[in-house]
């Protein structure tokens, strides 16, 4: 399917956007609408997929306003286009912080429950291993950069070898 304008095809969970309130908890309500039984069937289809982020059919309308001003705001000189582009700029940024906070607390939990394990290195060595194997299929990107380095600085003693002859003969 192609995508109008500037917008791409969603990545992941990330890419849907379905909040009902602004950071600041404020909201506004559309009265109902009508469509046709049609879109009603898609969405009941959606919402029913787990590989979806959508919970109800206003996550999805929410969504796909989101998506639509957007191109229209990219596409058409409505005077909203640097308003709107400011508002995903701020949202990668806060985005990104919250990120590095989940990073930080991911990390944290992980040293809490090796240091839990203490009595057995091999446990240990087995919860470093899966949480790095996870890693690893992460896309590339920094948090896949910086998560590895962690594992390896604070938990190389516990992590197994790695190499792609050894990985390969795994599958």
């Amino acid at each position: 399917m192609k995508y109008p304008g500037s917008l791409s095809r969603p990545k992941g969970p990330e890419e849907f956007i379905f909040h009902a309130t602004d950071k600041k908890g404020h909201h506004a309500t559309l009265s109902r609408i009508a469509i046709p039984p049609e879109i009603d069937q898609v969405m009941n289809e959606i919402i029913a997929k787990p590989h979806f982020s959508y919970r109800t059919k206003a996550d999805i309308v929410r969504d796909a306003l989101y998506h639509r001003l957007s191109w229209l705001c990219d596409n058409a000189d409505l005077g909203f286009g640097d308003m709107l582009r400011r508002v995903k700029a701020i949202d990668e940024i806060l985005e990104e912080e919250e990120a590095r906070i989940d990073y930080e607390r991911q990390m944290d939990k992980l040293g809490a429950v090796v240091a839990a394990a203490s009595d057995s290195p091999e446990r240990q060595s087995e919860l470093v291993n899966s949480v790095a194997d996870e890693i690893r299929r992460m896309p590339e990107g920094y948090w896949k950069t910086r998560y590895l380095t962690h594992l390896k600085n604070r938990f190389g003693h516990l992590l197994k070898p790695w190499d792609m002859a050894q990985r390969k003969d795994e599958k």
